[in-house]
């Protein structure tokens, strides 16, 4: 599931890469001897690995969750029957009334 903190992570990140992208002219324009590194094909290669990597463990927990919860509801109906049975045996077979 989704922890509060992730969404800020995401954000925060999304924030300091769109910085990033002014932030380097506005340097190079203060200090001419700034030579900021480019992202080489390796690491570009790298970061889709790990978003990748995140999204399909993403959609491993959700397939958990969605388990152990079918599990859940699935013994709940079986405890839900057995109780109904056993008001059943203790009342009798229902008979309707005449005027009903």
């Amino acid at each position: 599931m989704k922890s509060m903190s992730e969404n800020g992570f995401h954000w925060l990140m999304g924030a300091l890469l769109l910085g990033s992208c002014f932030l380097d002219p506005l340097i190079q324009g203060i200090l001419p001897t700034w030579d900021p590194p480019l992202p080489s094909l390796a690491t570009v290669i790298i970061g889709l690995i790990w978003v990748g990597r995140f999204t399909s463990w993403r959609l491993e927990l959700e397939e958990e969750t969605n388990r152990v919860l079918k599990d859940r509801v699935e013994r709940l109906e079986r405890r839900a029957n057995a109780l109904e049975d056993e008001l059943r045996a203790r009342n009798g077979p229902f008979t309707p009334s005449p005027n009903s």
